[in-house]
């Protein structure tokens, strides 16, 4: 989400928005691929040609106006253009991440649910603390 100066939320498709995308995946990529197995960095390249196929419908959704002669079809295609860009580009962006979240985690012990892989010895009450 981008705020304006005056407070409010910004519409459309911003710069902001997409700056913050490239940001996380720079962040993902130098986690990734520094530390992370050949399977994270494949989902961290997977993420970056998925961004860039994607991102590339924006501008033919932008110039496909100038070779339409009709206004208003011009404008509704744009906008058909947009919608599509927009469904194809964040759900997929949001997979991908998620993908690497979970591989990631389970590179670092967790399973799925969040828990440790092995379990952990929990005591009964406060006495088993200090028998050590």
């Amino acid at each position: 989400m981008t705020l304006r100066p005056g407070g409010g939320r910004a519409q459309g498709h911003g710069i902001a928005g997409r700056e913050t995308d490239q940001a996380s995946v720079s962040s993902l990529a130098s986690s990734g691929t520094a530390t992370g197995s050949s399977g994270v960095r494949k989902l961290v390249d997977g993420l970056r040609y998925i961004i860039l196929a994607t991102w590339g419908v924006y501008p033919l959704a932008y110039i496909a106006p100038s070779v339409i002669d009709d206004a208003a079809t011009a404008e509704v295609v744009r906008q058909v253009g947009y919608s599509v860009a927009d469904v194809l580009a964040k759900p997929l962006f949001g997979l991908l991440v998620l993908a690497i979240a979970i591989a990631k985690s389970r590179e670092d012990g967790y399973s799925v649910d969040g828990t440790p892989e092995e379990p952990v010895a929990v005591p009964d009450d406060a006495s088993e603390l200090t028998d050590a």
